[in-house]
This record gives structure tokens, sequence and C-alpha cells, in this order.
């Protein structure tokens, strides 16, 4: 065999084994493309939800994130129309312990049938806590004689039949708890609400009565009740009260049982500020 002979049959191995080569290289770029459109088949509904979670998601937050930029220029118009910031209640900003509070209040039993009681109160209440008080209460009534009182008199009925005591005076001391503190705000003022309770004992006065043989004596009365106190500043204070009294009628004649609803205005002395 001649060389050139040996040089073809080379060329011809070399040539066979490239088109072996590049037969495989095309089976195998077709194996591949196939193995990826399964995939992206396969994978299809999750790109086609994750796609449209994205685009949701860029249309919500789109126009926050450009609030969000430019928020400190809409901040002023913001805040002429709305409360952006809420303020929490935290400690008391004004300070009742060891205080002395005066208080004069105006008020009216309505319970009587056969009179109308319009007393004024002078209370003073020594605050020991934020929460405790002890108070001392002394209220004078202006007694006024109902339309039922008149036709009854007037009727010449036995006034032992129908009339009752008439109270003159009563004094008593209490105990004030304030379990509720609270705030409200009227714009460009801001005023401390408390509400409290209170149970205590005393005396009531009543007046001498001849056409029942009643004498002017004092008989112990116990109290108890509820109320608010509106604390405007650092000093003044206005009050409303409900007392529930109870006492023993004379000559065991029964029990009165006499509520006041009232309306006080006060102030706070010394304490801390």
């Amino acid at each position: 065999m001649t060389l050139e002979s040996k040089d073809t049959s080379v060329l011809k191995s070399v040539a066979k084994l490239r088109s072996i080569t590049s037969l495989d290289g095309v089976l195998r770029r077709r194996d591949a493309n196939r193995i990826h459109r399964l995939r992206l088949r396969a994978q299809g509904p999750f790109l086609r939800a994750l796609t449209l979670f994205v685009f949701c998601t860029s249309l919500l937050l789109g126009p926050q994130n450009a609030l969000g930029q430019h928020e400190e220029a809409v901040a002023p118009v913001i805040d002429s129309f709305w409360a952006r910031k809420a303020i929490a209640v935290q400690d008391r900003q004004i300070k009742k312990k060891g205080a002395l509070g005066i208080s004069l209040a105006f008020g009216v039993v309505p319970t009587d049938p056969l009179r109308v009681y319009l007393p004024i109160a002078i209370r003073l209440a020594y605050h020991i806590t934020e929460s405790w008080a002890l108070e001392g209460s002394f209220a004078y009534n202006f007694v006024s004689e109902t339309a039922l009182h008149s036709l009854l008199r007037s009727s010449g009925t036995d006034p032992a039949i129908w009339e009752r005591e008439s109270h003159r005076w009563r004094a008593n001391g209490a105990v004030i708890w304030s379990p509720v503190y609270g705030k409200i705000s009227t714009g460009s003022r801001i005023f401390h609400l408390e509400f409290y309770l209170l149970a205590g004992a005393g005396a009531v006065y009543t007046q001498k009565q001849p056409s029942l043989n009643f004498e002017a004596v004092a008989r112990p009365e116990f109290v108890w009740g509820a109320g608010l106190r509106l604390l405007a500043g650092r000093r003044w204070m206005v009050r409303f009260a409900y007392r529930q009294h109870l006492a023993l009628r004379p000559k065991s004649s029964g029990i009165a049982w006499p509520a006041e609803l009232s309306l006080g205005l006060g102030v706070l002395l010394g304490g801390s500020r």
C-alpha cells in the first residue's frame, strides 16, 4: 500500500469519526431541548402563578412606595385633616397625693314626694394616694313643699297619716376610691377624668315638728355613692356626684332613703405639682 492510499484511508476515518461526533452532538442537543421543554411544561402553572403574584404585588405596593417617597412633602397637608399620631395615657399629669381638695356643691334631693330638698354642701378631701382619699362633708338643705304636700295640708287630713320628718342638715365622712382615670381632648385643651366610689357614715338633723310630736334631733345615717371628677389645669375641678343616704326615721317609723344629685366646683391645694 502506497503512502497516498494510507493517507486517504486515514482521512476517511477522521471524516467518519467527525460525522459520528457531530451526529452525537445533534442527538444530545435534541434530547436537552426536549428535556428543557418538558421541564417548562411541568413548571408552567407555577411560573404563571408566580408571575401573577409579582404583578399584583407591584400594583398594590407601587402607590404606597410612591407616597412614602413623598411623605415629607404631603405630611403637613395630612396633619391638617387627620390625626396621624396616637398619644397613649401614661403617668398622671395632675398629682393629687398629699393635696387637699375643697369643693362647693349644689344639689337636689327629688326622692321625697312631700318635699324637695336643695342642699348646698362644702366638702374637704385629703388625698392619701392618687387613688384613695378621706372626705368630710357638710350640707344644709333648703326645703320647699311639693304640690302633693300642699294639697294634703289644705284637705284637712290628719298630718300623722301622711306627714314625714324634715331634714335640715347632714354631716358625714367618707372614704373615696378612684379606680378609673382617663383624658379627654376638646382640641386646644386636655381634661383629666376620674370615676370614683365613696362610702361612709355621719348624722342627719331633723327639725322639730309639733304636729307629729317630733323633737329636733340628730340621728346616725350611712352614705354611699359614685361620681365623676373633671380636672382642668392643675388645680381646678368639676364634680358630678350621686349620693344615697340611709337613716332611721323618728320613733321607728321606717327608713329614709333620700338620694342626692349634685354638681360642684373645687380646687386642689398643695400636693406635688
